[in-house]
């Protein structure tokens, strides 16, 4: 998930919440660096930034798509993450919450209508190992 997280700290949280919703509730397993590496790393250091940018790439290389949320606009992380899904040939969509009602009841819904245990977990996944860095 691509959303803004500088600024208004408190309402890019609040978004990002919704747009895990959203991606949740259209049968997809979202991941969002900016809300996880954010709460050890210091936004606000140029070093931890880059440092919790990079992580985030990373994980970016095992996700099928990027989801880019642009209600609130594009910021410099936001561009930076469009541009590295681009050189890494992923999929891109770009979405808006504006006209999305989605709630958590319809995000639990959609879990358990899709079986995502059974959907998300690639076959080959024991059989690859050594590919598989875990943390």
């Amino acid at each position: 998930i691509e959303s803004p997280y500088a600024g208004d700290v408190e309402k890019n949280e609040a978004y990002l919440k919704k747009c895990l919703i959203d991606s949740c509730a259209r049968g997809e397993a979202p991941f969002a660096s900016h809300g996880f590496y954010t709460q050890f790393l210091d936004d606000t250091k140029a070093e931890e930034r880059a440092l919790g940018m990079g992580c985030g790439f990373a994980w970016m290389r095992m996700a099928d798509m990027v989801a880019v949320y642009t209600d609130n606009g594009m910021s410099s992380g936001m561009i930076k993450g469009v541009e590295r899904a681009q050189e890494m040939g992923k999929k891109i969509q770009f979405r808006t919450l504006s006209k999305s009602k989605i709630s958590i009841a319809d995000a639990a819904k959609a879990y358990r209508d899709n079986d995502f245990e059974k959907r998300w977990i690639p076959t080959d996944f024991h059989n690859d190992k050594k590919n598989i860095k875990l943390a």
